[in-house]
């Protein structure tokens, strides 16, 4: 019997690769497209239209006070008595033009300064939106092409070694992985990792436990920071971690407003997950009660003010969308990936 698997799928794997940064490449574009068009609406309309429209405003103001003065200087040298009966139809007629003329300017400038603050509103909803599809751009799909190079590197080793003289290989057998053996290889001893099944599923089943985006929408920023989110501070060696996962920092506002659990009891073990905004002011961080079985009510604060309390957390609060943090204490318990995929635990330590 053979011992030996037929490989012979490697180029449409080559092949998807080539699709993937094809779409990658074409997404960017778009997006930095996207960007960039919003950048010279923003810089039309705040530069050019709205110093446009103060210019035509200053001018037609000088063209209407010349109109109502030459009215003026007609009027009065009608009534002198040396002067006989003239009319002034024309001056009138240029001062009501000069009139609506300025009224005209005027209400322009002001749907200049309405629209000014329209599309910043829109142009900030679009990239809450876009964060997502351009954190897949960014860290997913360059990982993805990684480890699919991987994998055709692995399947073309296999594919170049040369079985040994009378070696018998099967005609029909179907293509199969170079990770995977054919039914005739025993199986190869996998190396075991920290991370255990039921871990993991309990780790994802926090993400059930964090509230819904039109939840967290509603909730107002108020200005009382709960005690218990008040510590253990995280260990300075802890904090180290998130450098070693290797992911891309995501940059956060102070102005943002973080949602946290509105509960008062003391709580040890909690747990921080970044989604995405649920709105432009919106970091998309939500911090949990980890022993929680029931659903709490959701309080907001500023981002600052959460990091004036927390500031052991601020590398944390840079992971991107997706990831969460289980903390014990003054330790981090798990890493977990937007795959449920637990990166770090405890027991790597």
């Amino acid at each position: 019997m053979s011992r030996f698997a037929r490989v012979g799928s490697v180029e449409t794997l080559k092949e998807f690769r080539a699709s993937l940064c094809t779409f990658s490449a074409t997404v960017s574009t778009a997006l930095d497209e996207a960007n960039s068009e919003i950048q010279r609406t923003l810089i039309w309309l705040k530069q050019d239209q709205n110093a446009y429209w103060k210019a035509q405003v200053r001018h037609r103001t000088e063209q209407l006070a010349r109109a109502r003065s030459a009215l003026s200087y007609k009027k009065n040298f009608e009534e002198s008595s040396l002067a006989a009966k003239q009319s002034h139809i024309d001056e009138k007629k240029a001062v009501a033009a000069a009139q609506r003329r300025l009224q005209e300017a005027q209400e322009k400038l002001e749907k200049v300064r309405r629209w000014t603050q329209q599309f910043e509103k829109e142009a900030a909803m679009y990239k809450g939106r876009v964060q997502g599809l351009g954190h897949i751009i960014d860290a997913e799909i360059p990982n993805a092409r990684a480890q699919m190079d991987k994998m055709i590197d692995s399947l073309e080793s296999y594919v170049a070694l040369t079985p040994p003289p009378g070696a018998a290989v099967p005609a029909e057998q179907p293509y199969c992985d170079s990770s995977v053996p054919s039914e005739d290889v025993p199986p190869t001893p996998q190396k075991t990792i920290p991370q255990t099944t039921g871990a993991a599923k309990s780790y994802a089943a926090l993400r059930k436990m964090t509230p819904l985006a039109t939840v967290r929408s509603q909730v107002q920023v108020g200005s009382v920071i709960r005690p218990w989110l008040s510590g253990p501070a995280i260990k300075p060696h802890a904090r180290k971690l998130i450098e070693e996962i290797g992911v891309e920092p995501v940059p956060i506002s102070a102005d943002d407003k973080i949602v946290i659990a509105g509960s008062s009891p003391d709580h040890r073990r909690i747990y921080l997950e970044r989604t995405e905004p649920c709105s432009p002011d919106d970091c998309g961080w939500y911090v949990g009660i980890n022993d929680n079985k029931e659903s709490l009510d959701c309080e907001a604060v500023r981002l600052g003010d959460f990091l004036d309390l927390r500031g052991d957390l601020v590398e944390i609060l840079t992971l991107p969308v997706g990831y969460m943090v289980v903390l014990d204490g003054d330790s981090i318990e798990a890493i977990v990936d937007p795959h449920d995929k637990v990166v770090w635990t405890g027991d790597n330590k």
